[in-house]
């Protein structure tokens, strides 16, 4: 992601949820890739449901359904 690659860095912190679906870094990450590529609604749901299911990580994840929701509303 770093790198710029999101597409492929999308595709590896899919697979990383896939062997640990309760990881909040790439679970987040995979919604900041979205969000960079321009899938925003995606990028919404998982922000919000981030919310929700990492409690100690709240603030990041609404902070960033903050941002996608702006964009969102630029884009309508």
């Amino acid at each position: 992601m770093e790198l710029g690659n999101f597409s492929e860095a999308l595709n590896d912190f899919e697979q990383s949820l896939r062997v640990n679906p309760d990881g909040p870094a790439a679970f987040f990450s995979k919604g900041e890739c979205l969000m960079r590529l321009g899938e925003l609604a995606a990028a919404e749901a998982i922000f919000a449901e981030g919310v929700e299911r990492f409690p100690e990580k709240k603030a990041l994840f609404q902070d960033f359904l903050k941002r996608v929701r702006a964009q969102r509303s630029v884009k309508r």
